[in-house]
C-alpha cells in the first residue's frame, strides 16, 4: 500500500514543531550547562582558580552567607519580586485594555496608534536615558520603587499591546455582540467576556514582562543607586569589579536570586499552560 502523501499544510506545520523541539532542546541545554557552572563556582572559595566544570566536595557554604550578610541579597530579591510583581500586573492590564479598542475598532487613528507603537518598539530604553533620568529627578522618581515600576512597565507596554491586539482579533466578535445584546457596557464585556480569553497571551507576556524586569540592568542601574534599593543585577553585578572579583559569592547571588524565577515558572507552568493544553484536549 502506497504511503499517504502529507498536504502541504501538514508539512509545514511538521517542519515548525521540528524546529520549535530543536530549539527547546538547545535552548534547556545552555540552560542546564550554565547551571552546572553556577553550581561549581558557588562551592569553590575565591581562591580556588580550577576549572569552571569541577564540583568541590567540600561545600564552601560561606559564599552564600556572604551573598546575604555582605551582599545584601535577600533585600534585593524582595526588591526585585515588588518591582517585577507591579510591572507585570500594569503591563497586564493597561496592555489588555489598550489593545481591546485597538483590534475592534479598525479606525484610521486607531491604525495610526498601533503603528506609533510599532514604532516604538524600535527606539532603545538606553537613548532617552539622559531626559528620563532628569523628568524622575524632577518627580522625586529616582531611588523609588514607583518610578522605576513606572519606568519597567512602560517600556515593556509596547510589545504587550502589539501582543493583545493580535490576539484580540483572533477572537470572533460575535462575543461582543451577544453581550450587548445582552445589555453589557463595552467595560464589563471586556472584563467578563474577553478578558478570560486571553489567558494564553496572557502568559507570553507575564513571561516576558517579569523575565526582562527581572534580569534588567542598565535602567536600574542608572535610575536606583541606593544599595538597599536595588534589585537583583546590579547587586550581582557588585561582585564583580575590574580590580578585584569573587566568582564564588557571585555564583552564590545568581543561583538565589534565579529560584523566584524557576517558582513563576512552574506555576505558570501548572495553572495555565497545562490548564491550556487540557483545554484543547477536550
Amino acid at each position: 500500500m502506497a504511503a499517504r502523501r502529507l498536504h502541504p499544510q501538514d508539512r509545514r506545520t511538521i517542519s515548525l514543531a521540528g524546529t520549535s523541539c530543536t530549539s527547546g532542546a538547545v535552548s534547556g541545554r545552555n540552560a542546564a550547562s550554565m547551571a552546572q557552572r553556577a553550581i561549581c563556582a558557588s562551592s569553590k572559595p575565591s581562591d580556588d582558580l580550577s576549572s569552571s566544570l569541577f564540583l568541590r566536595f567540600d561545600f564552601e557554604w560561606s559564599n552564600f552567607a556572604t551573598a546575604i550578610t555582605d551582599g545584601g541579597i535577600l533585600k534585593a530579591i524582595v526588591n526585585s519580586v515588588i518591582i517585577t510583581l507591579c510591572s507585570t500586573v500594569i503591563t497586564c492590564l493597561v496592555g489588555a485594555a489598550a489593545a481591546y479598542p485597538l483590534a475592534r475598532r479598525q479606525t484610521r487613528g486607531n491604525k495610526l496608534v498601533s503603528a506609533g507603537i510599532l514604532a516604538i518598539m524600535m527606539i532603545p530604553p538606553l537613548s532617552i536615558l539622559v531626559p528620563l533620568y532628569s523628568f524622575l529627578m524632577q518627580i522625586g522618581g529616582v531611588n523609588s520603587y514607583w518610578g522605576i515600576v513606572l519606568v519597567l512597565s512602560t517600556t515593556n507596554l509596547p510589545l504587550a499591546i502589539f501582543l493583545y491586539t493580535a490576539f484580540i482579533r483572533a477572537i470572533p466578535a460575535s462575543i461582543d455582540e451577544a453581550g450587548m445584546v445582552d445589555g453589557a457596557s463595552k467595560p464589563k464585556i471586556f472584563f467578563t467576556l474577553i478578558l478570560p480569553l486571553l489567558k494564553p497571551v496572557t502568559a507570553t507576556v507575564v513571561i516576558m514582562t517579569s523575565v526582562g524586569v527581572w534580569n534588567e540592568y542598565a535602567l536600574s542601574n542608572y535610575l536606583i543607586t541606593d544599595a538597599s534599593m536595588q534589585p537583583i543585577a546590579p547587586r550581582v553585578a557588585s561582585f564583580f569589579a575590574s580590580n578585584s572579583s569573587n566568582l564564588g559569592v557571585g555564583a552564590a547571588a545568581a543561583l538565589m536570586a534565579a529560584l523566584p524565577i524557576v517558582v513563576l515558572y512552574l506555576f505558570l507552568q501548572r495553572y495555565f499552560i497545562e490548564g491550556m493544553v487540557v483545554g484543547s484536549v477536550k
